[in-house]
């Protein structure tokens, strides 16, 4: 299985900006909104490698 990958905004006032334990946290800087919004994390979305997922228990999983 893949790691565990945090997307999170410094203004997102409602899941926060805190590290979740066992996470990879993303780099967000460039996103200027920084907001709660899924519109707001579609350009991190974006650059996720080519390849096949699967959401698992809130997750992104990797398909091998």
């Amino acid at each position: 299985m893949g790691p565990t990958l945090q997307f999170s905004h410094s203004k997102d006032y409602v899941a926060g900006n805190d590290s979740i334990d066992g996470a990879e946290k993303q780099d967000t800087s460039d996103d200027k909104e920084q907001g709660h919004s899924i519109f707001h994390f579609f350009d991190q979305i974006k650059k996720l490698p080519a390849g096949e997922y699967i959401i698992k228990d809130g997750k992104i999983i990797p398909v091998k």
